[in-house]
């Protein structure tokens, strides 16, 4: 499993910038901007990836599964974390930043990674795929709340 973890292309993309993170060095223009528009297109590119490996039946007989991990990160998770901030004195930038960040859908490096691992892909592109869908109305609706309750 070490082996696994030290070889996954996301560590190792990780490690190799992390030097030019807590050294400041800038890459010259002609790899940044390119660079910069690969990054653009990442998530788009891993949307449709994801969409084009998902089967129907990878659905059947895991909408239990598929509904607790969607409802976990996008509703549990974002509850968790953000309620007891506001009972610990956190000013509201800070709460309503940390709802965001709990709240957002299922990361795309998730399927790539339970791949890799040897994991249940499909089970990972249909979390992924509903709690997109699910944080479409959980989203604004927690920041509706939020913002009813006063904490913002």
């Amino acid at each position: 499993m070490l082996k696994d973890i030290l070889t996954n292309p996301m560590i190792i993309a990780i490690l190799a910038a992390l030097p030019f993170s807590l050294l400041g060095i800038k890459l010259p223009s002609v790899f940044e901007k390119p660079l910069a528009y690969l990054g653009q297109m990442s998530t788009p590119m891993a949307l449709i990836l994801i969409g084009a490996g998902i089967r129907p039946s990878s659905f059947a007989g895991r909408g239990t599964w598929i509904g607790f991990g969607a409802i976990y990160k996008v509703v549990v998770t974002p509850l968790v974390f953000a309620v007891p901030m506001q009972w610990m004195g956190f000013n509201p930038e800070q709460i309503v930043t940390a709802f965001v960040m709990f709240a957002v859908p299922s990361a795309m490096n998730v399927y790539i990674v339970t791949k890799k691992m040897g994991g249940d892909g499909e089970l990972g592109a249909a979390i992924i795929t509903v709690s997109m869908l699910l944080s479409a109305v959980t989203l604004p609706m927690g920041i509706w709340v939020i913002k009813t309750l006063g904490i913002i």
